[in-house]
């Protein structure tokens, strides 16, 4: 990537970095992901915020051109921005082969979403949970 090189870098909920060489990704290109380091100490955001404020707008389309170039409705598009809908399987297919990153990156994103939420949810429930001090070695229970 050159130095002049008009980029575009943000966090994922899963303390990734997502960077995009716009000029590149305009050409065909796609997005990277690098690791980041220190993991974050603020509560995870919902993938379709980071649609909203960082991907759609680094890759110039409204709302309208994505969902057609997705194939969905622009009512769908604006219930997964709004953050009220959660990234389906098909929709991280969708989103992966537009944005050029893979389903992979759209479904860790929700995941991890999902799962801190849920941890949020159940946290006094937790507490109480004992863990078992050996795992059974029957390999009827693997």
């Amino acid at each position: 990537m050159t130095d002049n090189a008009i980029r575009q870098m943000f966090l994922t909920a899963k303390s990734r970095m997502l960077q995009v060489n716009l000029e590149h990704y305009h050409e065909g290109g796609k997005m990277t992901e690098y690791g980041v380091k220190r993991p974050l100490q603020r509560p995870l955001i919902h993938p379709g915020e980071i649609l909203r404020e960082d991907v759609l707008p680094a890759i110039g389309l409204s709302v309208s051109e994505t969902a057609r170039r997705l194939g969905v409705s622009r009512q769908q598009v604006h219930r997964i921005l709004a953050c009220t809908h959660p990234i389906t399987v098909e929709m991280a297919l969708r989103l992966g082969k537009l944005v050029g990153n893979g389903p992979g990156l759209w479904l860790r994103l929700q995941q991890n979403y999902d799962v801190w939420r849920m941890e949020q949810g159940l946290k006094s429930e937790l507490e109480k949970i004992e863990p078992a001090a050996v795992m059974p070695t029957d390999p009827a229970y693997r």
